[in-house]
């Protein structure tokens, strides 16, 4: 066999390993909604199911209300519990002291928080 027609083959046999590979990275990424990594996508059911039963009015970082003049709320999971914010800037906050937050979310969930709505029912 002729050195140029060796090479020839060598370079088809690669361009044809890397078509397939490529195809099959192709097609897996049309299996699943590759615009999320899998992680956020499970985020995103958590977020859902725990959305209406978050005992906050107001956002745990500034304390401003949820849905008030920032608009709708901006909602982030930290160590897997949903956490509403007033905006996307206060996500820095949170990072910076996850602890902190969950802490505002879990006084919330034992006793009600200081802004639980008092109107249908006394303690």
């Amino acid at each position: 066999m002729e050195p140029l027609e060796m090479t020839m083959r060598k370079l088809t046999f690669a361009a044809l390993v890397l078509a397939v590979a490529f195809a099959s990275c192709n097609k897996q990424s049309e299996t699943t909604d590759n615009s999320k990594p899998a992680t956020e996508m499970t985020d995103q059911a958590d977020m859902d199911a725990q959305v209406a039963a978050y005992p906050l009015k107001t956002c745990v970082i500034s304390g401003d209300e949820l849905g008030g003049d920032m608009g709708e709320p901006f909602n982030y999971m930290v160590e897997g519990r949903l956490v509403r914010l007033c905006c996307k800037m206060c996500v820095k906050e949170v990072d910076a002291d996850p602890a902190a937050a969950l802490a505002k979310l879990d006084e919330a969930l034992e006793g009600h928080g200081s802004d639980h709505d008092h109107s249908t029912h006394d303690h």
